[in-house]
């Protein structure tokens, strides 16, 4: 962005509820010369970073605090993901060139021999296990055949492992774990030309974050993991740990829809139908409700009407609903239950028990 600061305003609640972070760019100083007969401007832009409503999902380096604010984010520190006294390299870091990019920056490569056991970075409760594909490839069409395990570790952040061997999960969804108990095995399923780890901290929307690791931070006084470099894993058994609910979605968590409901809701439920109700703020007059179980292709839709600005809907489970993993996610709607052609680039998981 160039030379600049950035500073945080807040606009009092009383007035407006919303949040901005601006980023102040100075792009000229000019000043005024007698003798030249000439003056200079300094310029000055600001580029809103994240409001209150805009989004559940602050920009890098940012997140919302307890108050919904946009607040600089304090890395969370993890271990190393293998059992205790093995030793690993960083073969991708942070922005790394071949495939950390976009929602992927902030992912890591650990080297691995396949087989290898993986171990959990921190407790947690297991969200999503996918073990079925044995295939791989050098190309990005081979991405959603990569092996994976997501634990949710409660406070809205979830560690992912993926590339991982066929039916090399030790675990399954439900399960809660400790930092350092085993739950896979290093493999090159997905979009991977050799055995490794892909390690990433995600937020609900699926962006990776920074991540912090206890054995170089303690170490050497860097927490951060830097390419080609080799660590230890002090990442041991844990005897027993604190249980860990799964993360609830904020009410925030449409805004970008223009939706923000009464509540948090939970995302994992085992009644036939769930309601929801809250405020709508576009021009569609009703708001749909998409929901999609993971391992299918197909969107389910219902709508239901905006009444000044309000709405009251029904996550319905039909009969042929299974028990598992559902994307999910809100939007207005015309008359036909039609969403906005825009469309939404990602979606929140919820689990269905039943």
């Amino acid at each position: 962005m160039g030379a600049g600061h950035t500073r945080r305003s807040r606009i009092r609640r009383s007035l407006i509820p919303l949040s901005l972070q601006w980023s102040l760019v100075f792009t000229g100083l000019f000043l005024w010369d007698k003798r030249l007969r000439t003056f200079f401007i300094l310029t000055l832009l600001f580029i809103p970073g994240c409001s209150r409503y805009a989004s559940p999902v602050c920009l890098s380096g940012a997140f919302l605090d307890a108050d919904r604010y946009c607040s600089p984010s304090k890395a969370p520190v993890h271990h190393i993901p293998f059992r205790h006294g093995f030793s690993t390299t960083v073969t991708q870091g942070f922005h790394g060139l071949y495939s950390h990019k976009g929602d992927e920056a902030y992912a890591i490569d650990f080297s691995c021999d396949s087989g290898d056991p993986i171990a959990a970075s921190r407790s947690g409760k297991v969200l999503t296990v996918k073990e079925d594909s044995d295939e791989g490839c050098s190309d990005s069409s081979c991405t959603d055949l990569a092996n994976y395990i997501t634990i949710d570790h409660g406070d809205g952040t979830f560690s992912e492992y993926g590339h991982l061997q066929h039916l090399g999960a030790l675990v399954e969804e439900g399960d809660n774990v400790c930092a350092g108990d085993l739950i896979g095995l290093c493999g090159t399923t997905g979009y991977s030309i050799s055995p490794h780890l892909h390690f990433s901290l995600l937020d609900q929307s699926r962006r990776t974050l920074p991540v912090q690791f206890a054995e170089p931070r303690v170490n050497r006084g860097f927490g951060f993991a830097v390419p080609d470099t080799k660590y230890e894993s002090q990442n041991g058994h844990r005897a027993s740990c604190k249980k860990v609910n799964y993360s609830p979605l904020s009410r925030n968590a449409f805004a970008h829809q223009g939706i923000v409901l009464s509540e948090d809701i939970e995302i994992e439920f085992d009644t036939e139908a769930r309601v929801l109700e809250g405020e709508y703020f576009g021009d569609y007059p009703y708001v749909a409700i998409h929901k999609k179980a993971v391992d299918e292709s197909d969107w389910k839709v219902a709508c239901y009407p905006v009444k000044e600005g309000r709405f009251k809907a029904l996550i319905d489970w039909e009969l042929e609903d299974k028990k598992g993993s559902y994307f999910l996610m809100l939007v207005g709607a015309d008359e036909r239950c039609s969403s906005p052609v825009s469309g939404w680039s990602w979606a929140y998981l919820i689990r269905y028990l039943r």
